[in-house]
């Protein structure tokens, strides 16, 4: 999973990527690439988030209608690549989306 910041994010900037074996890597421009890993079982509540049933319709539930270069990008991997640009700022997201970019932010956190 990935999560692109907005260029005006003010607050936890950054590209910041989770792999499924536990790596966590944020690409800060040009400060380059940090890099941790964490257990496992860290990754346990995003996992059980990406395992819900309405990721399948995600993208299409909550459409990018943001100007070009504005919103955050979302962007699950997996048999099917799933992306969704959202504003971080507004407080009516799918409580699903709002569940996976509160779990990718929990782990942001680590840095």
């Amino acid at each position: 999973m990935r999560l692109k910041r907005a260029e005006d994010a003010a607050s936890l900037p950054g590209d910041f990527t989770v792999f499924g074996n536990g790596s966590l890597q944020l690409y800060l421009g040009e400060r380059g690439a940090l890099r941790k890993a964490v257990p496992p079982e860290d990754l346990a509540a995003l996992q059980a988030a990406l395992d819900d049933p309405a990721v399948a319709t995600l993208a299409e539930a909550y459409p990018a209608t943001l100007p070009v270069g504005a919103g955050d990008t979302l962007t699950i991997y997996g048999a099917q690549r799933r992306t969704v640009r959202y504003d971080s700022r507004t407080h009516d997201l799918p409580p699903l989306l709002q569940r996976l970019v509160g779990e990718v932010m929990r782990l942001r956190g680590r840095f």
